[in-house]
């Protein structure tokens, strides 16, 4: 089967074996602990995990909307490729498009595995709607169900994140701007979403909450079509002074999971002059990536402050 230029494509690595990434989309109970994206509740799965298997699901999503999908499993290779075609009904109206979803599993080292999701979206009849639109919701959609998956995977117990020791980056930069002024870039969504991430990146997702307490979400997006989602809470915020926040990662191609606390600190050097100190501590890692992941830091928030920077004037 051919897949069409308008497919979505999700990438993401777990640090754990291939098959028991694979079971948790094989097993109906383990698959409806994560299934859906963020803040919807599975009502119902029902799977036969075979080639001409049939498969059922309803979710409801925070509105209280019901969305029903059933479908067909095209292909089956146990622990390697997963291939249905599916179709939904939104409340009591079918959706007027199909998809066929192909998910593979490739283990890329002991107890590690990239796991590749790619959603081909077709019209269904003489509907003419925007499939790209489509296409991009299916992608939000899967990268949420792979944070909930990831969650899923380290409840059981097998994570292999432990806890790190003294690995941290410090950054500082001076931009003639006035305080108030570069605090408001990281307090307010849209002036973050323009600077946030590595050069070449474009912000898919900037969600924030600035106060204590207050939820993160982020997902830039690579050149080549790659998403790293990360999700986090503010822990602490003096304006225009100081943002303490931690981000998780669930790991994404070529990076494991991580854990970091984020420590921002803005000193007033006169009028229109202010001192800007990142400190990002990293609290969990996968053992003996530690120095590795350092460098992507220092890397990524160099590039990032250099946007900053750029948008600053």
């Amino acid at each position: 089967m051919t897949t069409s230029e308008q497919a979505a494509k999700v990438v993401r690595i777990f640090d754990f074996p291939r098959k028991s990434v694979f079971n948790m989309f094989t097993d109906s109970k383990k698959a409806a602990k994560w299934w859906g994206p963020e803040g919807w509740v599975n009502l119902a799965f029902e799977l036969d995990p075979r080639p001409g298997g049939a498969m059922r699901i309803e979710d409801r999503d925070p509105d209280g909307t019901v969305f029903r999908t059933t479908g067909k499993i095209l292909e089956l290779i146990v622990p390697e490729r997963l291939v249905y075609k599916s179709s939904t009904t939104i409340g009591n109206r079918a959706a007027p498009f199909e998809a066929v979803q192909t998910v593979t599993f490739e283990e890329i080292g002991p107890g590690r595995t990239r796991v590749t999701a790619i959603v081909d979206v077709r019209a269904v009849g003489s509907w003419s709607g925007d499939i790209l639109s489509l296409a991009e919701g299916f992608k939000g959609g899967w990268g949420e169900s792979f944070d909930r998956l990831q969650r899923e995977l380290t409840a059981g117990g097998n994570s292999t994140l432990t806890t790190s020791e003294q690995s941290t980056v410090m950054i500082t930069r001076v931009f003639e701007a006035p305080r108030e002024t570069v605090f408001s870039m990281w307090t307010d969504p849209k002036k973050l979403a323009r600077w946030w991430g590595p050069e070449g990146h474009m912000n898919a997702l900037c969600e924030i909450d600035p106060r204590p307490g207050g939820m993160l979400k982020i997902t830039d997006q690579a050149p080549d079509g790659t998403t790293y989602p990360l999700t986090g809470t503010f822990e602490k915020i003096v304006a225009p002074e100081l943002i303490v926040f931690k981000t998780v990662s669930p790991g994404f191609v070529g990076w494991s999971p991580w854990e970091a606390l984020n420590t921002v600190t803005f000193e007033e050097l006169g009028p229109r002059r202010t001192r800007m100190n990142v400190e990002v501590k990293v609290l969990k890692v996968v053992p003996n990536e530690a120095e590795r992941l350092e460098q992507g830091f220092k890397a990524g928030w160099g590039e990032s402050l250099d946007k900053l920077q750029r948008e600053l004037g």
